[in-house]
């Protein structure tokens, strides 16, 4: 007879083979689209407020909705670094603040791998639009990302990557016409976006 711990750490192994089981050949992979927003309550979507945010409305509707959400962190640039990497800053390097001196690190470890190079070695295609805050010395062309709006990282990175071609736009304005392109990217390759405001 197996006891309670032992069921769960067989589940668990079985439950793992089976995440990396590919999907079968000729299998729609669904878009995804993440967003992230600072400082916003629970009840700012899903009709909980005055404010009218239908399209958000349907986007909880018809996707997935993290419910249950912690960060180890209370600080931005180490929180968005653990959920774009899966690690703890001791893992992933970002520790503090990138954009403010001193930081004891302004980069993730070399041998961090991000969720967006995960998902580019899937066939997906890349694309980021928001504040980066992930690293000051290496922006999202480094992990796999094909196309960015990006602020909060040195603006020197921006440059030799030309990843703001229309520099003279207000962001909002950027930040609204990337992820239009982004989804009348041609061809049938799936796509990941993310919005991090």
């Amino acid at each position: 007879m197996i006891d309670r711990r032992g069921f769960l750490s067989q589940s668990l192994a079985c439950s793992t083979l089976l995440g990396q089981t590919p999907p079968p050949a000729g299998a729609a992979r669904p878009n995804i689209l993440h967003i992230m927003s600072d400082q916003q309550q629970w009840g700012c979507i899903a009709n909980r407020n005055p404010s009218r945010t239908p399209h958000l409305n349907r986007l909880v509707q018809e996707g997935m909705l993290f419910e249950r959400s912690y960060t180890p962190s209370a600080v931005c640039c180490p929180a968005r670094a653990m959920i774009l990497s899966g690690a703890y800053h001791w893992h992933n390097g970002v520790f503090n603040q990138i954009h403010s001196a001193p930081s004891v690190h302004r980069d993730m470890y070399p041998d961090v791998v991000l969720y967006s190079n995960r998902l580019k070695d899937a066939g997906y295609r890349m694309g980021w639009v928001g504040k980066w805050h992930a690293s000051w010395t290496r922006c999202p062309a480094d992990f796999g990302y094909e196309m960015a709006r990006v602020g909060g990282c040195d603006p020197a990175v921006l440059r030799k990557y030309d990843l703001n071609p229309d520099r003279l736009a207000t962001p909002k304005e950027s930040n609204r016409r990337h992820p239009i392109k982004m989804a009348r990217w041609p061809g049938a390759q799936p796509f990941a976006m993310w919005g991090y405001e």
